[in-house]
Parts: structure tokens; C-alpha cells; sequence
């Protein structure tokens, strides 16, 4: 049944991404799923010092912007459109500290360029909240904010608007925690770190905790993991951590030698490959068991009434309070059975009294047409 759901609903109207369609990663969330995978990817290659898997994986990761920049537009929502800016933004001064530390082994020529990309992307999410949002020149989308309250997801903190804008202070908190990586301050990297793991918890918390939405939850689980694997990397260079430092080299996952296990490097390779545990599980173990309903799920039913809210006519609002009491003034007081029982036979009898007189009317038009035909004259009789 869960197939036929996922066929049945329109795909465009995904909200909480259903069990597995195609059509899946070309929705607003799929495609931002899809967009972790490409990147946690990236992040592994580049880990390991694979140069051919980290370009093509950040490519992709770029080239996919491009859908997330589709959907973007065509919600016709522009704060959606502004902060894909500045994601595009931070993922181009990723792929270019990446692409000069696995093409030459050294990060330093390309270190200057991929600060000043970061923090051209801080700036513009910074300018969105100190001028842009207080001027109310780019207000939040109402059409999403009710999208996200009706799947029983808001922020805990009454400065967001709608959930969209909890993710969007995710994303900066993460770029700020890159940046201080990038430029190896450690006073900032903390700062920014701890806030980037908590509401990475927060995202598991609510979205597990509110209506058990366990795609959203996988996915959420991954992008811990992903945090926490860049923290255990960031530690060795940032920190230079005594018998742990020198991370500028990579390790193979398969090292067993001391050198290598003395690495957050190597541990930090790891840990991204485990980022990708609870994506396997859940398509492995959970949508195969969901299709065979042996899983029920509120992702399905959730999705199911998001779109028939949507597809519905919107009831009409109340009266006003003024012609309510009118209305409520007109009503009359109850009746007594008997009562009620006798203006049931007189509504009947009155209702039937036009047909009886229509009858009436008819025989009356008969009568009279038959006395105005005139008498045949009798005949002589034989006899």
C-alpha cells in the first residue's frame, strides 16, 4: 500500500519525502537528500586524498545545485532563492580548498581564495538578518511556514518564522565554524562549532520525537555524523594535537600502522563513512519492510494529508459576530414531540395540496369538455 500511496500523490506537492519514487530526488527535499550524499562524498574523497573520486563527487555536488536552484525559483519564494546564493556560495569555497589540497598536496596557494568565498557567504546571510529581515523587505514565505507547521515542525526558539529558517541558521553556524577551520582560529572554531552540533541533535530530536518521520530522521543522523567527521578532522589541523597532529596527510581507511591511527585524519575518514550507515539502513532495511507494510510509518499518512489539505477547497470563514447573533436570534426555541409530530402531517398535507388541486383542476377541465359535445340523434329503431 505504500507503493500505491507514493504513485497516487503528486509528487510536486512533497513535503516529508515519501518511500522510494524516482521522481523523489527532483522534489524540494529529495533533491536537498540527494545534495547531502554528493557531498558527504566529497568530504570522504578529500579525506583520503583521492583526487578523481573528490572532483567528480564535488562537481556533481555543484552541478546539483542547479536543481536545488530550480526548485528554489519556482517556488516563487525568495528568501529560498537568497540563501541558495550563499549555499552555492560555501560549497564553491569547499570545492576549491579541496580541489588544491588533492591536486598538489598543499592548500596553501588556494587557502586566501576559498576565506574571501566564505566570507562573502557569511555576509550575505549576516546582511539578510540585519537588514533585509528587520526592514521586512524579504518576509517569510506564509504558504511554507504553514507547509511546516502542518508536519508538526517549528523551532524552539520564537526567532525563526517557519523550520526553513532553523536550517538556514544551521547553515550558518556551519559555514562560520568552515571558515575558522579554514583560517585555523580557534577561539571561533569553537564557537561556531558547538551551535552546529547542537541543532544537528535538535534537527534528530524534533523530527524523530514530533510524528516518527524517519526519512527525515536518516538523513538528519547523517548530517551529525558528517558534522562530527569534519570535527575530528578539523581538531588535528586546527589544534595540532600532541601525537595526533599533522593532519595534512592522508591515511588509507585500511591503515593499521601507528602512524596512521595517531591521525584525526584517519579517524575523520571514518566517521564520514559511517555518516552513511543510516542512509543504507533506510534504504535497505526500512523501505523494503515499509513497501511490504510490515512498517508503519508517518512519513506515508503525513504526506497523504499534507496534500489533500492542499487539494481541498478552503472552508468559508465564520459571520462576523454581529449577524452570528442575528442568526442565532432567528433560531426558534425547541418543540415538543407531539408538537413536532403534527407539523410533520401539516407540512405534508401542505405540500401534497397542490398536486390534489392540480387534480382537482384537471377532472374539472374534463367535465367540462365532455358536456360541450353535442348529442348524437337518436336513430330509428328496426322494430
Amino acid at each position: 500500500s505504500a507503493l500505491i500511496k507514493s504513485k497516487t500523490i503528486v509528487q510536486e506537492n512533497f513535503f516529508i519525502t515519501l518511500p522510494w519514487s524516482p521522481q523523489i530526488y527532483f522534489s524540494v527535499r529529495g533533491s536537498e537528500n540527494f545534495h547531502i550524499y554528493l557531498w558527504i562524498a566529497k568530504d570522504l574523497a578529500w579525506s583520503q586524498g583521492s583526487y578523481y573520486p573528490a572532483m567528480i563527487f564535488g562537481t556533481s555536488a555543484l552541478a546539483w545545485c542547479l536543481v536545488l536552484a530550480y526548485h528554489a525559483i519556482s517556488s516563487r519564494c525568495l528568501e529560498e532563492v537568497y540563501m541558495l546564493i550563499a549555499l552555492i556560495l560555501w560549497l564553491s569555497a569547499n570545492f576549491v580548498w579541496m580541489a588544491g589540497e588533492v591536486f598538489s598536496g598543499d592548500d596553501d596557494y588556494v587557502v586566501p581564495t576559498s576565506a574571501i568565498i566564505m566570507e562573502s557567504a557569511i555576509a550575505w546571510i549576516l546582511f539578510y538578518h540585519v537588514i533585509l529581515r528587520p526592514l521586512g523587505l524579504i518576509p517569510p514565505d506564509a504558504f511554507m511556514t504553514a507547509r511546516y507547521e502542518s508536519a508538526g515542525l517549528k523551532s524552539r526558539f520564537s526567532y525563526f518564522k517557519n523550520w526553513r529558517q532553523y536550517e538556514h541558521a544551521h547553515t550558518l553556524c556551519w559555514l562560520g565554524k568552515d571558515l575558522s577551520w579554514n583560517q585555523a582560529c580557534q577561539p571561533t572554531w569553537v564557537l561556531c562549532l558547538v551551535p552546529t552540533i547542537l541543532i544537528a541533535a535538535d534537527f534528530i530530536y524534533v523530527t524523530w520525537n514530533t510524528k516518527k518521520m524517519t526519512i527525515d530522521t536518516a538523513h538528519y543522523v547523517a548530517q551529525l555524523m558528517w558534522v562530527l567527521g569534519n570535527m575530528a578532522w578539523a581538531l588535528g589541523e586546527v589544534f595540532n594535537v600532541p601525537g595526533y597532529g599533522d593532519d595534512f596527510v592522508a591515511y588509507p581507511l585500511t591503515a593499521t600502522d601507528d602512524v596512521a591511527i595517531h591521525r584525526t585524519r584517519w579517524y575523520s575518514s571514518w566517521i564520514l563513512l559511517a555518516a552513511f550507515i543510516p542512509i543504507v539502513c533506510l534504504y535497505c532495511i526500512w523501505l523494503p519492510l515499509t513497501c511490504m507494510g510490515k512498517i508503519e510509518t508517518a512519513d506515508i499518512e503525513e504526506n497523504h494529508v499534507i496534500v489533500q489539505q492542499q487539494a481541498a477547497p478552503h472552508p468559508p470563514l465564520p459571520p462576523p459576530p454581529q449577524q452570528q447573533q442575528e442568526q442565532q436570534a432567528v433560531v426558534p426555541p425547541p418543540q415538543a414531540p407531539q408538537f413536532q409530530e403534527k407539523q410533520k402531517e401539516k407540512n405534508v398535507v401542505e405540500a401534497e395540496e397542490p398536486i390534489v388541486n392540480a387534480m382537482h383542476d384537471v377532472e374539472a377541465a374534463h367535465s367540462a369538455k365532455e358536456d360541450q359535445i353535442p348529442m348524437a340523434k337518436p336513430t330509428a329503431s328496426i322494430l
